[in-house]
C-alpha cells in the first residue's frame, strides 16, 4: 500500500488556525466605565469665560466625583485655567481648539480663569461632599403585657394575669382584655386618687374589649358601676 505524505505547511496552517480560535475565546472587549458627568468650559473669542452643565446652566455647585471638563478655547489671547483641590489644568494662551480633561473634583472651591485677564475673566464653583447612605432603624415598642378582666354572668368580677389574681403590678403600659358576660354589668377601671376613670365595657355590652393603659404608681380599682359595693376589686402599682 502506498503511503501518502501531506505537506507540513498544511499541518502548520491548521495548527495556527486552531491556536487563533482558542486565543479568541474569552477575549471580549472590556466593559466600559460608567459615564462621568460632563461640564463644558468656554473662553473667548471676546473677554468671556464660562463653565456650564449639560443643560447649559452655569456651574455653581456640584457633588464631588469624576468629571469630564470639555473646554472650547476660542481666543488666541486667552486661556482656560481650572484650579482647585487636586486639579491644576490650563490651555495655552496662544492656542485654540477643544480640550478634554478627566478630573476628580474634591470638596472645596474651584476657580476657572483666563490667566492674562483674570481680573475680569474669572469664575468659581463649590464642590460638596457626596451624600453618605445611612440606614435608619426604627425601634418598635414592646407589646404591652396583657391582664385579663372578666365580669358576669353572675355577680362576679375578676382581674388576672397568667391565670393568677392581680394584686400588684409594676408601673408601665398594660393591655386590659375584658370579657363581659352579662347585659347587667360592666367593667370600670379607676385610679383611686384620680387621674384615670374608664368604663372599658358598657352595661348592656356582651363580648370582649381591650384597652391599653399606662399605669402609674398608686392604688387602682376595678368594679361594676351598677353594683360597685358587691362587685369590686383593687391592686397596687409600684
Amino acid at each position: 500500500m502506498a503511503l501518502v505524505f501531506r505537506p507540513a505547511v498544511v499541518v502548520a496552517t491548521v495548527l495556527l488556525a486552531v491556536a487563533g480560535a482558542v486565543a479568541g475565546i474569552g477575549s471580549a472587549q472590556p466593559a466600559g466605565r460608567a459615564a462621568v458627568v460632563v461640564l463644558n468650559g468656554s473662553v473667548g473669542p471676546g473677554a468671556v469665560i464660562t463653565l456650564t452643565d449639560a443643560q447649559g446652566y452655569p456651574v455653581t455647585n456640584v457633588v464631588e466625583g469624576d468629571y469630564s471638563i470639555v473646554v472650547a478655547d476660542q481666543g488666541p489671547s486667552h486661556n482656560f485655567h481650572l484650579l482647585g483641590p487636586g486639579v491644576d489644568q490650563a490651555t495655552g494662551v496662544a492656542e485654540t481648539g477643544t480640550t478634554t480633561w478627566n478630573v476628580h473634583l474634591q470638596p472645596g472651591t474651584y476657580t476657572f480663569q483666563c490667566d492674562p485677564h483674570q481680573a475680569v475673566m474669572k469664575g468659581t464653583f463649590v464642590v460638596t461632599s457626596a451624600p453618605v447612605a445611612t440606614t435608619t432603624t426604627t425601634k418598635r415598642k414592646a407589646a404591652a403585657p396583657v391582664v385579663v378582666g372578666t365580669v358576669g354572668p353572675g355577680f362576679t368580677i375578676r382581674l388576672s394575669r397568667s391565670g393568677s389574681r392581680v394584686m400588684r403590678l409594676k408601673a408601665g403600659r398594660y393591655t386590659f382584655r375584658v370579657s363581659d358576660r352579662s347585659t347587667a354589668h360592666n367593667f370600670t377601671l379607676e385610679r383611686k386618687r384620680g387621674g384615670f376613670d374608664r368604663a372599658i365595657t358598657s352595661v348592656r355590652f356582651v363580648g370582649t374589649k381591650t384597652l391599653t393603659v399606662s399605669l402609674t404608681k398608686g392604688s387602682w380599682e376595678f368594679y361594676c358601676s351598677p353594683h360597685e359595693r358587691t362587685m369590686h376589686g383593687d391592686f397596687t402599682v409600684t
